[in-house]
C-alpha cells in the first residue's frame, strides 16, 4: 500500500515527463494571448496554439464568439485539440508559428 504522499510525488513525476515531451515541441512558447507561459496547451483545426483557457475566453466573448482570432474562420470549444504526450506528435507538423508583429496585435 502506497501513502498519499508517494501517489503525489508519483503523479508529479508524471507531470513532469509530460510536460519535458510538450516542451520538446512547443519550446518556450507563450500564450499569445497572455503572453504567459502555456498552460494547458490546446490546437485550433487552423494550427494555432494558446493555452485552453484563454481559448475559452475568446470563443466566449460577444464580439469573436465561435470565431478564430487569427482567421476569423468558425471556431468552436469542441473543435479544440488538447495538446498531451500521446497527441503531440500527430499535431506537431500543423503549429503554425507567430511572427513578433502578429503577436503584438493579439495580446490581451
Amino acid at each position: 500500500n502506497k501513502n498519499k504522499k508517494e501517489n503525489e510525488v508519483e503523479d508529479e513525476e508524471e507531470m513532469d515527463v509530460e510536460q519535458d515531451a510538450l516542451s520538446l515541441v512547443l519550446g518556450d512558447m507563450n500564450d499569445i494571448m497572455t503572453g504567459d507561459k502555456l498552460v494547458d496547451p490546446a490546437i485550433s483545426p487552423y494550427g494555432y496554439v494558446m493555452s485552453y483557457s484563454s481559448w475559452c475566453s475568446i470563443l466566449r466573448n460577444s464580439k469573436t464568439k465561435n470565431q478564430c482570432p487569427f482567421t476569423k474562420q468558425k471556431l468552436t470549444r469542441r473543435s479544440l485539440v488538447k495538446l498531451t504526450v500521446d497527441n503531440i506528435e500527430q499535431y506537431k507538423d500543423e503549429i503554425v508559428n507567430i511572427t513578433e508583429e502578429e503577436a503584438k496585435k493579439f495580446k490581451l
